[in-house]
């Protein structure tokens, strides 16, 4: 995640509970307050570690999975050098379509890009190697082909694996909780309202990184974004960059000319889409 992005929610979270800490007086001391606040707090942590922990290892195998299927594509490229030029091309568009595909849906609809996986495997599957180079080159595209079609299978399963809206109910309901004990016990004085701020600040933030974490946007831009740039450009291809990952701050592209895809339909309709080439 971004710095900024993370300064940005601390600071409005802070403005928010300060505000709300400042003009909103508690209730009495209560005994049962305080026993409550420190039960769902208990309870709210256990959950919360329980579900980052598996969102970061799904987060991990993802980008893993996303990271091999890279390195294979990358693979393809080179090993297609030693057959002749129309070959090459041919591979390097087909590589194309498929990264473009995979960019222009988001990662939970990482099944859709499957059609062009495909095309790629069948045009390699039909290659005739005429020399020892070529057969032995298409004896390891072959492999990795294989290996590509059972890593797809692996991300598709991973990247549907997320938090149901049951998980998530018991977390807000928790969270919830936490904050009225909170400002209950509130007693407006200077510490009391640095305390709640403090504590209401950190429990909502750690509550949306779960959902970066649970949604796959946990420091896209490092671990997603960055690495298929370079690889567009080690293939010597432009970088691909869908208009509305741009202009609501998810990524940031890279300098130079780069194609940006515009999309006239709501999502997930790609009909009539436009690709315009510009400069950064």
């Amino acid at each position: 995640m971004k710095i900024k992005k993370v300064l940005l929610r601390t600071s409005f979270f802070t403005i928010v509970f300060v505000f709300l800490a400042t003009f909103i007086t508690g209730g009495e001391q209560s005994d049962q307050v305080q026993t409550l606040l420190g039960v769902s707090s208990f309870i709210f942590g256990i959950f919360l570690a329980f579900y980052t922990a598996n969102s970061h290892g799904r987060f991990n195998d993802v980008m893993k999975g996303l990271r091999i299927d890279s390195g294979i594509l990358k693979f393809i490229y080179l090993s297609s050098k030693l057959f002749p030029e129309q070959v090459q091309e041919r591979i390097k568009t087909l590589i194309d379509n498929y990264l473009i595909e995979q960019l222009d849906y988001f990662l939970y609809d990482f099944d859709k890009s499957q059609k062009q996986l495909d095309d790629l495997f069948e045009y390699i599957l039909f290659l005739k190697p005429e020399t020892k180079e070529q057969q032995t080159a298409y004896d390891n595209m072959i492999d990795e082909m294989n290996e590509a079609t059972k890593n797809r299978k692996q991300v598709e399963s991973n990247v549907t694996a997320h938090l149901s809206i049951f998980e998530w109910s018991i977390l807000i309901v928790l969270l919830v909780i936490i904050l009225f004990c909170l400002f209950y016990i509130n007693d407006s004085t200077i510490i009391s309202i640095l305390l709640t701020t403090m504590l209401s600040t950190a429990s909502a933030i750690m509550l949306l990184t779960l959902y970066d974490l649970d949604s796959l946007r946990w420091q896209e831009q490092y671990r997603i974004w960055d690495p298929l740039q370079r690889l567009f450009r080690e293939m010597n291809l432009l970088p691909y960059y869908p208009d509305a990952a741009i202009a609501s701050g998810r990524i940031r592209p890279l300098k130079g000319k780069v194609r940006i895809a515009h999309y006239p339909n709501k999502y997930p309709d790609m009909s009539g889409k436009e690709i315009e080439e510009t400069e950064i």
